[in-house]
């Protein structure tokens, strides 16, 4: 995408500089030679030209890189507030772990208790049997 758009930005800052040269040939040709003067006066026309042109093309790709930044910036805040309620959703899951694991730990303690206590009457049984 970003390619795209250097792409099209080299082709149009060439386009856009080819211009001016072809209006200054088309008009009072090209040559190697000539005064100073009529280099100054190439010199004016092409950067009075062109400076624009360029300046335009530079608000458009700072205005491109402000969407840009703008539909990023949407998206950062989406992944943020994903990633937030994750966490919020990970520490819910966290306390019922940690109660279900309390829980398991009160029955198995229960299960303990009341088997101990089956043994024991079973033991004092067997000996109040046996005497």
């Amino acid at each position: 995408m970003k390619k795209r758009y250097i792409g099209i930005a080299l082709v149009l800052a060439g386009v856009f500089m080819s211009i001016p040269l072809f209006l200054w040939s088309k008009n009072f040709g090209l040559g190697h030679g000539g005064t100073t003067e009529a280099w100054s006066h190439f010199g004016a026309f092409f950067s009075g030209i062109v400076s624009p042109l360029l300046a335009l093309l530079s608000l458009i790709g700072v205005l491109i890189t402000i969407r840009t930044q703008g539909e990023s910036n949407k998206q950062q805040a989406y992944s943020n507030q994903r990633a937030e309620d994750n966490r919020k959703h990970a520490n819910e899951l966290q306390i019922r772990v940690e109660e279900k694991r309390q829980e398991n730990f009160e029955v198995s303690l229960q299960n303990e208790n009341a088997l101990c206590f089956m043994l024991y009457a079973l033991r004092h049984r067997v000996i109040w049997f046996a005497l």
